[in-house]
């Protein structure tokens, strides 16, 4: 009743249901008809929610350029996944002209609102000089926000950076120290070069029982 008086908000749970089944038969096409009816209705989570669909062709048909679309007006209206998606849509022109620049534009919005997949992409970026003025410095910086966010590959790569001195300067200590939280946080690679880092004691203890375990986590995790 709240969605069909106008209430956005009510729109997008009703949404949400019909796309869960929570609660009421689950029908994927009604969802996408109170997303699009949320959205047009400037409710920004119900924007990224129709571009979801249009990306994906859940209840609606596969439109890469209305996705795009819907991502730019949820982005726009502040929504870091949304920038975040728009980024991606830029750098593998889904739905908009390839545009490393833009690309970085929107990954650079979404890192600085807080989004640590954005964060990491972004230190890559400048890792690369992808898009952007190549800048090590830049690249650890934005790795580390990454890293303290609790976004693994970025403790993997920062870890990286403090062991080859890249952009910061080297510190084995360091480079262990966020090797073991990737490790810890399941990141097989990691728990590999922390078993080296135990065996041949850079910026740990040599301790071969320690590099055993983690050679055998890793293996067990497929590495």
């Amino acid at each position: 009743k709240a969605a069909e008086a106008g209430n956005a908000k009510a729109m997008f749970n009703l949404a949400r249901s019909r796309q869960k089944g929570d609660g009421v038969e689950r029908d994927l096409a009604l969802a996408v008809s109170w997303y699009r009816k949320a959205a047009e209705a400037d409710h920004t989570q119900a924007m990224f929610h129709l571009a979801a669909a249009y990306s994906k062709g859940l209840g609606v048909e596969k439109d890469s350029s209305l996705a795009a679309y819907w991502l730019a007006k949820a982005a726009e209206a502040g929504h870091s996944d949304a920038m975040f998606h728009l980024a991606l849509a830029y750098r593998k022109r889904k739905g908009a002209e390839r545009d490393a620049s833009l690309a970085v534009t929107w990954l650079e919005k979404a890192a600085e609102a807080g989004n640590a997949k954005a964060m990491f992409n972004l230190a890559r970026s400048r890792q690369k000089g992808d898009g952007v003025e190549r800048d090590l410095a830049l690249a650890v910086s934005w790795y580390r926000k990454a890293a303290e966010a609790d976004h693994t590959q970025a403790m993997f790569h920062l870890a990286a950076a403090y062991s080859k001195g890249l952009g910061v300067e080297k510190d084995s200590s360091l480079a262990a120290y966020w090797l073991a939280k990737a490790a810890e946080a399941g990141h097989s690679d990691a728990m590999f070069h922390l078993a080296l880092a135990y065996r041949k004691r850079k910026g740990a203890e040599r301790d071969a029982s320690l590099a055993v375990t983690w050679l055998e986590k890793a293996a067990e995790a497929g590495n």
